[in-house]
């Protein structure tokens, strides 16, 4: 780890404190797949900060060969969706070839009615919509992992949800 992520990390930590999240914590092992580096680097960072083990992956391709190997080691799955190669959609339909009950977490930048669909289509217990929050990411981490049923996450989003849910 070199200074900048050093520094990085001691500062996270005092404003998850300050912010009230560290109640949002875990031990769970989470594998996260996004195609930008940065956002997967951060969303490590946060998740690491909150206790979980998370084993990143740039490509959908290459974590679901890991998840292959060892489907058992993880607790979660938090994916982007639109991602070169094998999207999101495709990554979650194969996982689930392989493990049908693991939760899944799906994010992206997009907030489209048809994304929606094709997130409740795939089953997928939650959704983030990108840029989210610390907040967010560690509130949504846990109740996934503590109670899988649908949600959602993001203002917008959760608009359009309640009004076609109801």
């Amino acid at each position: 780890m070199g200074l900048l992520e050093i520094a990085f990390s001691v500062m996270l930590e005092e404003l998850l404190r300050r912010a009230g999240l560290m109640q949002n914590t875990g031990t769970e092992t989470i594998l996260f797949v996004d195609d930008n580096e940065d956002i997967a680097m951060v969303a490590k960072l946060l998740l690491q900060r909150f206790g979980y083990t998370v084993v990143t992956y740039l490509s959908g391709v290459e974590a679901l060969k890991t998840f292959k190997l060892t489907p058992d080691k993880f607790d979660l799955v938090i994916s982007d969706i639109g991602m070169p190669g094998m999207n999101g959609y495709e990554l979650i339909a194969e996982i689930r070839r392989i493990r049908q009950n693991i939760p899944i977490l799906l994010c992206s930048g997009s907030d489209e009615i048809d994304m929606v669909n094709n997130v409740k289509q795939c089953v997928a217990e939650g959704f983030l919509l990108k840029p989210f929050t610390m907040q967010e990411l560690s509130r949504m981490t846990r109740s996934v992992l503590d109670n899988p049923f649908p949600r959602f996450s993001g203002t917008a989003l959760n608009n359009k949800l309640l009004t076609e849910m109801a």
